[in-house]
């Protein structure tokens, strides 16, 4: 979306600053997930490591419960992102 919106003198320069703001918000992203999980996983009752194999009571739902929270927030972000793209984003004029 954002490649066709600039000048064609600029696709360079847009194409380096989308790729930098891409790895940067997938970095982010998978360090703020990290305290959302412990965090997920410790309110959802789980009592060891999330992630790690255990036969301890609430485990399994806990990870469950975990990995729905991760899915109904990635989702968010996804139609998020998708509504800015839709709202500040200009047509083409070709």
């Amino acid at each position: 979306a954002i490649m066709g919106t600039v000048e064609d003198t600029e696709t360079g320069i847009a194409s380096g600053i989308n790729n930098a703001i891409t790895r940067m918000s997938g970095l982010i992203f998978v360090a703020a997930m990290g305290g959302v999980v412990a965090g997920g996983y410790a309110a959802a009752g789980g009592t060891d490591s999330f992630g790690a194999f255990s036969e301890s009571a609430g485990h399994v739902e806990a990870m469950t419960a975990t990995f729905q929270t991760l899915g109904y927030i990635s989702a968010g972000l996804c139609l998020l992102s998708a509504l800015i793209a839709a709202l500040f984003t200009r047509q083409s004029k070709d």
